[in-house]
């Protein structure tokens, strides 16, 4: 799930669909947590936490890195940042130091891009979503292009969904969701924009929780979505 950062790249002033949708999911996550009667593990805990602002030198190092960043999300200690200025995504220790790329630049060779508008960072890979080529390449954190699959119809979005990856597509279909293995192969389809015309949107922010398999909070509109792991919706917050 992306969450924001202590990293100077945002643009000061101004929220983007994509911070709304998150903060609306942030929430419903702290809803569902607590909601639950397990208790809360030591790793979650805040006093294990710590944030701090960056210094100057780290400032002009990711201004200097960063062409024009978009979307960023946290793995462990590392920052992950969508720079659409490369069409790259760019991997950030937690002093701001660049230390991969990913992506071969701009093209239809193996590792390359034409459009990134997502990527997913999960069980040491990068997924990185490309809606002109119809693709989804998989990365090595390190950079290292690995795979690819295509798809029927124009991925957007990618998010978790147990073993498998979540595609939000813009197709004739009236499903928007498809969820896909690792291969690109579709396991099963849902959330169908005639649900609910005013809410089903093609902007928003993705998430998963322990209690549901797949969360969709989107841009703009005060509901979050909460799917099982059939595709079922079991619950709609807002």
């Amino acid at each position: 799930m992306a969450t924001s950062t202590g990293f100077p790249f945002a643009n000061q002033g101004q929220i983007s669909p994509l911070q709304v949708g998150a903060i609306l999911l942030v929430g419903l996550l702290l809803f569902l947590s607590c909601s639950s009667d397990d208790p809360p593990s030591a790793s979650s805990s805040p006093s294990d936490r710590t944030m701090r602002e960056p210094s100057l030198d780290e400032q002009l190092r990711l201004h200097r890195d960063l062409l024009n960043p978009l979307l960023a999300k946290i793995d462990g200690e590392d920052v992950f940042v969508l720079d659409g200025g490369s069409q790259t995504i760019k991997r950030f220790d937690e002093t701001g130091t660049l230390i991969a790329a990913i992506g071969n630049g701009v093209g239809n060779g193996p590792g390359e891009v034409r459009k990134i508008t997502d990527f997913l960072v999960r069980d040491d890979r990068v997924w990185v979503v490309d809606p002109r080529a119809r693709t989804v390449s998989a990365f090595r954190p390190d950079g290292t292009y690995l795979s690819r699959f295509r798809t029927d119809h124009r991925p957007m979005r990618i998010g978790p969904m147990g073993d498998d990856l979540v595609l939000m597509q813009i197709g004739p279909d009236p499903s928007i969701f498809y969820r896909v293995d690792s291969t690109g192969t579709v396991v099963d389809t849902f959330g169908e924009i005639g649900d609910d015309p005013s809410g089903m949107t093609l902007y928003g922010t993705f998430g998963s929780h322990p209690q549901a398999a797949f969360v969709y909070a989107p841009a703009l509109v005060s509901i979050a979505y909460v799917y099982d792991g059939q595709g079922q919706r079991i619950q709609t917050v807002g």
